[in-house]
């Protein structure tokens, strides 16, 4: 797992599986890292300026000794947070992903439907309701065949639908932005915007 840890395309993967809460905490870590890191940097800056003040490499005590080996235990402890998050988020994806993707289709299809036939948020009531309808729709079109697979059984279809879903709805927004359908797209994206 340390090896993924300082893995950005690993980090975009996970983002788009993340609640919202997941995604600000995974945020802030991210931040306290590259924040620290650069603190880090500029305390070893100072430090081996100073040896080069003094012609060798000192081992006597100095500020900016003391500020390098605080912010690298910072930046450790904002890695260790990071591997944790990673460790916890990747669990429940290998777990999930199978289903998060079936249904991340079956929302998709049942989108394209709606707004074949006219319907969008708006004169439905809102995001809201737009996906309770999405919710219904999937229910009476793949609902046995949820009951039955194994692969769905801890999967909270409307909060996937709400929360993991509408992370990625901005990338499949460009995709059916590319093969024409403007509309979708535009739902998508408004849906994304909550």
């Amino acid at each position: 797992m340390s090896d993924d840890a300082d893995n950005p395309e690993l980090d975009v993967r996970l983002m788009e599986w993340m609640s919202d809460d997941q995604l600000e905490r995974y945020t802030r870590i991210l931040e306290r890292l590259e924040t620290t890191r650069a603190e880090f940097d500029a305390a070893m800056e100072v430090w081996r300026d100073y040896d080069k003040e003094q012609g060798r490499a000192t081992t006597e005590w100095h500020p900016a000794k003391h500020r390098a080996f605080e912010t690298e235990a910072a930046w450790s402890e904002a890695l260790d947070a990071k591997i944790a998050m990673m460790k916890d988020i990747t669990k429940v994806v290998g777990r999930n992903v199978q289903a998060w993707e079936a249904l991340a289709k079956m929302a998709l299809t049942v989108m394209g439907e709606l707004v074949d036939g006219g319907k969008l948020p708006a004169n439905c009531g809102g995001a809201g309701a737009y996906w309770r309808l999405i919710y219904g729709r999937i229910l009476t079109e793949w609902g046995d065949g949820l009951r039955r697979n194994p692969i769905f059984r801890h999967v909270r279809i409307m909060e996937f639908l709400t929360t993991m879903l509408v992370n990625r709805l901005p990338n499949y927004a460009e995709d059916a932005r590319q093969k024409g359908n403007v509309i979708l797209a535009q739902v998508m994206e408004e849906l994304a915007e909550r």
